[in-house]
């Protein structure tokens, strides 16, 4: 069930289902709560699981608060207090992983484990470059359809492409209810996430950290998953191998295994 709530840093489309230990589960780059469609029906069994819309996204409006992902995280600590969740298991996808390290290193009290899927401790040089290609992408294709049909040359893996996933994921985007993000908040999160460095404060995170990365991952390289492992100590990196940027979309059983397993072993 989801419903507008109120923070101090403004108001949040908030949806949630499942009863038992929370799990907030937070979308990246322009990506509303709907990615995540799959993967809620999989831990409501067990888990208390919380989507939202990040500010500026879907139904939550930009606000005037500040653009930047500890900004983004400071959103989603205002989120939980608002709704009650005190200590959660976090998961981010993108730059919703970035977000996540932020909200880790504000108030680790929060984060009983950190998932931290296809993201970067801090952009190299393609990243910034095909981050800002994308959002040139919004800007000249107006058509919405088939601006999804070329972010999906990045976001989703060959297998996907071939069997079928990604003309599924399309139509489920394209009968979402959820309003497109405007160009211009998009292009400023961008930027948000280019600007994200948190390489030399990551050895200060305690919580229990996967560090996860689809093997087709175009977005964001292995060897970017490879040195947030590095950085966070103790933190475990898995690959699901045949998989792209979004792994959780592609084979939502085998992404929630995987996690299932990872907080089974805290």
């Amino acid at each position: 069930m989801f419903s507008v709530v109120d923070t101090p840093r403004g108001a949040f489309w908030v949806g949630q289902e499942g009863a038992g230990p929370d799990v907030v589960l937070i979308a990246g780059l322009g990506d509303t709560h709907d990615i995540w469609d799959d993967v809620t029906p999989l831990l409501r069994d067990a888990f208390r699981v919380t989507c939202f819309d990040n500010r500026g996204v879907g139904r939550t409006p930009l606000g005037s608060a500040d653009t930047s992902v500890a900004g983004f995280a400071e959103d989603t600590l205002a989120m939980m207090r608002a709704v009650g969740i005190d200590r959660a298991h976090i998961v981010g996808s993108s730059m919703g992983g970035a977000i996540a390290q932020e909200l880790a290193l504000a108030e680790t009290c929060r984060a009983t484990s950190l998932t931290l899927a296809g993201t970067w401790a801090r952009p190299d040089e393609y990243l910034s470059r095909l981050l800002r290609h994308m959002v040139r992408l919004q800007m000249l294709v107006e058509d919405s359809r088939e601006l999804m049909e070329a972010n999906c040359l990045w976001v989703y893996s060959s297998q996907a492409h071939a069997d079928g996933t990604v003309q599924r994921l399309v139509r489920a985007m394209n009968a979402s209810s959820s309003p497109r993000q405007p160009q211009a908040v998009f292009a400023r999160t961008a930027e948000a996430a280019i600007r994200h460095d948190a390489a030399d404060r990551l050895e200060s995170i305690d919580s229990p950290t996967l560090v996860l990365v689809g093997g087709e991952d175009r977005i964001c390289p292995l060897r970017l998953s490879r040195e947030l492992n590095r950085l966070i100590v103790g933190s475990h990196l898995q690959v699901m191998e045949g998989r792209g940027h979004q792994p959780f979309q592609e084979d939502p059983g085998g992404f929630v295994s995987v996690v299932r397993e990872f907080w089974g072993g805290i």
